[in-house]
């Protein structure tokens, strides 16, 4: 039996509003230890601070929406 060193775990979440869904993240972060997490419609903007998003072990890459939403 090989043990196969490529694989990854991620997690995917489409969060509409990430701000709020914190706490839950986190939780889950600690438990499932995924090496990467990608989040989509994080609603965040340039008045929240990257230390209210990070998360210990983890570096936060992130593209703020700099339009109004309609």
């Amino acid at each position: 039996m090989s043990n196969n060193t490529n694989k990854k775990n991620c997690f995917y979440a489409n969060a509409r509003s990430i701000v709020n869904k914190r706490d839950e993240l986190e939780l889950y972060v600690k438990e499932e230890k995924p090496q990467l997490i990608g989040i989509t419609e994080a609603w965040t903007n340039a008045d929240i601070n990257n230390s209210e998003l990070n998360i210990s072990g983890y570096t936060v890459f992130r593209v703020d929406r700099v339009e109004k939403r309609y």
